[in-house]
């Protein structure tokens, strides 16, 4: 997840930004608290493909987008599994709750950033086992499978 947030859009440097902690720590200590699934992590590793597809080629982020649009995508990934089999009922992401693991950002920012993904992925949410099959095929060598 790292390497595909690291390679999402390039960083502009700004003097005075928001410090943030480092992205791969960020998305170990996530993803640990929260206690994300492997289906969950495919599903929002397939909506950051859209993403990038979906970004303007000059595009350029703060350092903490990639913190931003990974909670994003975690998020609308859980919501999108619900009640689906591939995901257990008790293992739920909440805006609130992301917001207390993520420790950066506050309820209300959270819920800005999960409108603002779902704009930018144009609410194109659903994926199904055909998508997930082909996309751990394409990526079978990254994911070590």
């Amino acid at each position: 997840m790292t390497v595909t947030m690291c390679d999402l859009l390039p960083k502009r440097n700004r003097p005075n930004q928001r410090k943030v902690p480092g992205l791969l720590y960020f998305i170990q200590k996530v993803t640990t608290e929260s206690n994300v699934s492997c289906y969950v992590a495919i599903v929002a590793l397939i909506y950051l493909e859209r993403c990038k597809q979906a970004l303007p080629r000059n595009a350029t982020g703060d350092d903490d987008t990639a913190h931003r649009i990974f909670i994003a995508a975690l998020l609308v990934a859980d919501k999108f599994l619900q009640g689906t089999t591939w995901t257990s009922s008790k293992n739920r992401l909440t805006n609130g709750y992301m917001a207390k693991i993520s420790s950066i950002y506050t309820v209300e920012q959270v819920n800005q950033l999960e409108c603002s993904f779902l704009n930018l992925i144009k609410h194109q949410c659903w994926v199904n086992d055909l998508d997930v099959q082909n996309y751990l095929l394409r990526h079978r060598q990254d994911l070590l499978l």
